[in-house]
């Protein structure tokens, strides 16, 4: 997938689930979204702030060429 998909779907994911009232259960919702773009698991426990920032952060945190 290129990066640019991988944007879209990150975008879309983020404007479908909007009406989240808890950061906690939109990072939970977002990381089962990362982990099943990857089709790897992440482990919550290597998580740093910053990494859910926006669709850029997220790209650069969990799919660019030095963060697999």
């Amino acid at each position: 997938m290129s990066e640019e998909e991988v944007k879209q779907q990150l975008r879309a994911f983020i404007v479908k689930t909007s009406g989240y009232t808890s950061e906690v259960a939109l990072a939970n919702d977002l990381l089962v979204c990362v982990e099943h773009l990857r089709g790897t698991p992440h482990e919550v426990e290597n998580l740093l702030p910053g990494v859910f920032r926006d669709v850029n952060s997220i790209f650069a945190n969990f799919f660019s060429e030095t963060s697999r």
